[in-house]
């Protein structure tokens, strides 16, 4: 159930870090390496995430490294959540592919 301070519930929160880290890897791999500004990270999974960011576990070469990413706005809902990740995505991957072709 959500809380007065956060309109995500705890079941909310863990559901979207698996299917995420399960289903859509390679999202989780663009976020780390465009938003994270990790371009050699090989492998990713989100951590954590609250309304206002995603804690990214992320390999680079043979270290880990932790970081923060932030949503563009306060997270209203899981919905939200849902449609604010997929634009982050397709973001991410077209800056990558951008990036690529130069």
């Amino acid at each position: 159930m959500s809380t007065p301070e956060s309109p995500l519930s705890s079941q909310d929160i863990a559901r979207i870090i698996s299917h995420m880290n399960e289903d859509h890897a390679d999202s989780v791999l663009a976020y780390a390496q465009y938003f994270g500004r990790l371009t050699e990270a090989s492998e990713a999974q989100i951590l954590a995430l609250d309304t206002l960011t995603l804690t990214i576990q992320a390999k680079v070469a043979q270290k880990v490294r932790q970081i923060k990413i932030p949503f563009h706005h306060p997270l209203e809902s899981a919905h939200d959540a849902h449609i604010s990740m997929v634009q982050m995505s397709k973001a991410a991957k077209r800056a990558l592919a951008n990036e690529e072709s130069h």
